[in-house]
């Protein structure tokens, strides 16, 4: 099974919230049935699939954000798709171990799927991450700030609007705490 195939049937078992999010899901899959490499980095037309997580400690009602370096707002963190990956799933533990450590999490399946502009840097143009968020509760371990990052931070839902980011982030923290 290819990792398109895998990514589809993962995203079959997601039941999106809202109308918004259905429109999303469609996207996603539409990007998934026609792009011939959508979970490459270099597939810029119109874009590429990414995986996150949002780090819920489920005793303390709270998320783990990180201080994104270059988009300089507050995220789950996420990102690329790898060659190593075997799933979208796969791809957001990863991301999570290298952004934040290793730490002891447990899947909870997808909770919000998103479409988001990213601005050009260095010599990548302007282009569009279809994001596929995934909650997991944190068990043991401690968060350390990794590459891209310039530190992490606990949120709970009080926290929200004084937190820099955007709508995206503050729906999938009230999906993830509700």
């Amino acid at each position: 099974m290819t990792f398109v195939q895998r990514a589809l049937t993962e995203l079959a078992a997601y039941t999106p919230s809202d109308a918004a999010q259905k429109e999303a899901l469609r996207s996603i899959v539409a990007v998934l049935d026609t792009v011939s490499e959508p979970h490459l980095r270099s597939t810029l037309a119109p874009g590429h699939l990414t995986a996150s997580a949002v780090l819920r400690d489920p005793t303390a009602g709270r998320v783990l954000l990180i201080s994104h370096e270059k988009i300089g707002r507050w995220l789950q963190p996420g990102g690329h798709i790898e060659l190593s990956d075997r799933s979208l799933l796969d791809a957001a533990r990863r991301e999570v171990a290298e952004e934040v450590g290793s730490l002891a999490i447990v899947n909870r399946g997808i909770v919000d799927v998103d479409i988001h502009q990213i601005p050009g840097f260095d010599v990548e143009p302007p282009h569009l991450h279809f994001d596929v968020r995934f909650l997991v509760d944190v068990g043991a371990g401690r968060p350390v700030v990794g590459p891209g990052s310039l530190g992490y931070r606990w949120v709970c839902l009080a926290d929200i609007d004084s937190l820099d980011t955007d709508d995206s982030v503050v729906r999938l923290l009230h999906k993830a705490l509700a």
